[in-house]
């Protein structure tokens, strides 16, 4: 059960190596595929991670730190998702959840295209399937600000907030 943690797409201002973080102690709300909220083993794309997770429930998951959105972990389950590794491509529902992360943190187009060169005519099959709205494309605008508030005093630029402002009335 997830009770500590919510889901969110706030990245750490440091992440660990997506390969040593201990998925399998991951809670439910860590994973794009959900499956039986009681059993592991339907759950599935993992992409987020725990800072400072120390207690686990019955099924091994921790119940306690920090969950944050893993920049690589989005990629690898964004890869995952697409056949990188069984060659058949997941639900519409997980390519969704992963692609409203990918907006919400902001990736750069060029970082798109490098992640996947078909993420526009996947991104557009999402939108056209009822699975994604194009609100679910804009940056989370909150996260952003956390993200620029958690940095140095001053480091708000002019500039930083132009760019806010114009994704949002673009």
């Amino acid at each position: 059960m997830d009770v500590a943690f919510s889901h969110n797409s706030t990245l750490a201002k440091s992440e660990p190596a997506w390969g040593s973080v201990a998925k399998g102690k991951l809670p439910h709300v860590a994973f794009a595929r959900k499956g039986d909220p009681e059993k592991k083993s339907t759950w599935g794309f993992p992409h987020h991670w725990v800072q400072g997770g120390s207690n686990t429930d019955d099924n091994g998951c921790y119940t306690d730190g920090t969950l944050y959105l893993h920049r690589g972990g989005l990629r690898a389950a964004w890869s995952a998702a697409n056949g990188g590794r069984s060659g058949k491509k997941a639900e519409p529902a997980v390519l969704a959840h992963l692609r409203t992360h990918m907006s919400a943190i902001k990736m750069s187009k060029a970082e798109l295209l490098a992640i996947d060169p078909n993420i526009e005519a996947t991104t557009s099959e999402l939108l056209a399937g009822g699975f994604l709205t194009e609100a679910d494309l804009q940056p989370d605008i909150e996260a952003w600000v956390s993200r620029v508030l958690a940095g140095p005093m001053g480091s708000v630029t002019d500039a930083d907030i132009e760019e806010m402002l114009a994704e949002q009335t673009s």
